[in-house]
């Protein structure tokens, strides 16, 4: 198992490092990963990148009129305001139209497709949606590159990698096969019948031998 020391030296190896909305949104145990990775981060002169539409998406938590999800966006704003120099804000200007219409990860997957030739990258999140798709970047035929690397957020407030789960294993259906039917007596009797049928034919033709010879054959000619 990676140490953390491991996982925040792989952190500030990465070219770019992104974060996505829900982890965000995590408040308590996003803020203590933020606090930890900090001292990494400002010494590697790195930054997490929150784009564009991930700040519409926490935009449209905010002013929606769910109260735990407006909550949860709000101390998001928090932990970016209070970590400010970690943190690289995209495009803090949008419409409405934006703001209604964001959703964040199929950007996330595109940017990271587009991204790959040149630069390795991490990605966090708890998203595990997100996380198999960002990993499956790497398998890619068609896009060569460096790595992505995935991490997600654990409840005691530390980094865990993500790693793709092993492939499903065909499963073998086992079907049972009728009892085959008993066909002995069946050719018993079928014999039988056979050896009777001849018998008759040989005792009928021992007869008909014996009557023909009784016939006058000439007179019918």
């Amino acid at each position: 198992m990676e140490t953390q020391d491991n996982i925040y030296g792989l952190l500030t190896e990465s070219d770019l490092i992104y974060i996505d909305t829900c982890s965000l949104m995590q408040s308590k145990n996003t803020e203590s990963v933020i606090e930890a990775i900090r001292p990494y981060l400002l010494a590697a002169n790195k930054r997490i990148l929150i784009t564009a539409p991930v700040s519409h998406e926490l935009m449209k938590h905010k002013i929606r009129k769910k109260e735990q999800t407006v909550h949860l966006a709000e101390k998001a704003y928090e932990i970016i305001e209070k970590y400010c120099d970690v943190f690289t804000l995209e495009d803090c200007e949008y419409s409405k139209e934006e703001i209604f219409a964001a959703f964040a990860d199929p950007s996330l997957i595109a940017r990271m497709t587009i991204n790959k030739e040149h630069h390795s990258q991490l990605l966090i999140t708890n998203d595990k949606k997100l996380s198999v798709d960002a990993l499956n970047i790497n398998t890619l035929k068609s896009c060569n590159g460096k790595p992505v690397n995935v991490y997600s957020i654990s409840e005691s407030g530390e980094l865990e990698e993500f790693k793709l789960p092993a492939p499903d294993q065909p499963k073998v259906i086992i079907t049972e096969q009728p009892p085959k039917k008993n066909n002995t007596l069946k050719e018993m009797a079928r014999t039988l019948y056979l050896v009777s049928v001849g018998i008759m034919l040989g005792v009928g033709g021992k007869y008909a031998y014996r009557y023909s010879k009784t016939i006058n054959w000439r007179a019918f000619v």
